[in-house]
């Protein structure tokens, strides 16, 4: 496993319509979109999370921090800044 823990990654926030926060955020390690679960407070719940992506193997987490106002929601990354594979 990598130790990734203090890789911050800014998180899209909206309202899913059975008011859970769902947070869309650019992988650092693979470059694809993922969610995570925000909770249902009055701000979407922050912090460390594991990371699943390549091929089912526990590759490491990072920290999920508010994104910046007026951020857009995350799309994919070209693959060549993807995290080699």
């Amino acid at each position: 496993m990598i130790d990734n823990v203090h890789v911050h990654v800014p998180a899209y926030a909206e309202r899913a319509g059975d008011g859970v926060w769902d947070l869309t955020v650019a992988c650092p390690f693979c470059g694809d979109v993922h969610h995570h679960g925000g909770g249902r407070g009055a701000r979407p719940d922050l912090g460390p999370c594991l990371s699943h992506c390549l091929d089912g193997v526990l590759v490491g987490g990072y920290v999920l921090v508010a994104g910046p106002p007026g951020m857009a929601k995350p799309g994919r990354k070209p693959r060549a800044a993807r995290w080699p594979r």
